[in-house]
């Protein structure tokens, strides 16, 4: 590889299953150079002809078999740390990967944008950070991601992983993603809920076609239909979750 924003480690997998259905390369084993230029070092990355890129780190260096990452064939897979999530516009790159290699209505990958964002944001701060949304003011959103920066800098917390899995059916796409959390449930909206926080796995259940936590698993499922439906108007998408005053 020629990009030197990330570093191809060929030496990972050795014990890996390559059998796998639908998996015909080995997976690409990386590391990340810069954090501060993680987009482009991904989309160098997931630009190659693999089906399956793990993000190796000091947290996982050891750990050499990922045979959870393959689970029921996907195709494709993506494994990250939380500060390659954090730095990079994850969801708009997997996104558009999507559509490169599945050849999805630009309209539909709109609401899949959407949809991993929140699903992401969800994974990376709830799950990997352990935040809680509760903050109502100005000054509680201030303390709030001075608490994430504190929280990213610590080994466990930065590089814990998330891991995101997208199959090509013949009528859709089904995205999985998941995270080192301790798991959590789809809630139910209350009309009456005046909380400006909390609501992204709301948006992911009207956007996406279907949304479920399968039982006994830390993994959010989504699947989208192969329409050429309207993309909504009523939510924008931001595709770049980073902060300002990163302190790397």
């Amino acid at each position: 590889m020629h990009d030197a924003l990330a570093k191809y480690l060929p030496d990972y997998g050795k014990n890996l299953a390559y059998e796998q259905k639908n998996f015909i390369h080995k997976p690409f084993f990386f590391t990340i150079a810069d954090y501060r230029k993680t987009s482009e070092a991904l989309e160098s990355v997931i630009a190659l002809p693999h089906k399956a890129f793990i993000e190796i780190t000091p947290y996982n260096k050891h750990k050499k078999s990922f045979e959870y990452l393959l689970d029921e064939s996907p195709d494709f897979a993506l494994s990250l740390s939380t500060i390659s999530c954090h730095t990079s516009s994850l969801a708009h790159i997997f996104a558009n990967l999507l559509d490169k290699r599945f050849a999805l209505n630009s309209k539909k990958n709109t609401e899949i944008k959407i949809c991993l964002q929140e699903a992401i944001t969800n994974a990376m701060l709830h799950g990997n950070l352990k935040m809680r949304s509760d903050f109502h003011t100005v000054k509680g959103l201030y303390a709030y991601h001075e608490e994430i920066n504190k929280r990213l800098i610590l080994e466990h917390y930065r590089f814990s992983t998330i891991n995101i899995r997208a199959w090509n059916k013949k009528d859709s796409i089904k995205i999985a993603i998941s995270d080192d959390g301790s798991g959590f449930r789809i809630p139910t909206y209350k009309e009456d809920n005046k909380s400006p926080n909390g609501r992204g796995l709301i948006i992911i259940q009207e956007l996406s076609d279907k949304a479920w936590v399968e039982k006994g698993s830390k993994s959010l499922f989504m699947d989208f239909k192969k329409s050429t439906g309207n993309p909504p108007a009523a939510y924008q998408l931001v595709t770049d979750i980073s902060n300002a005053g990163l302190p790397w």
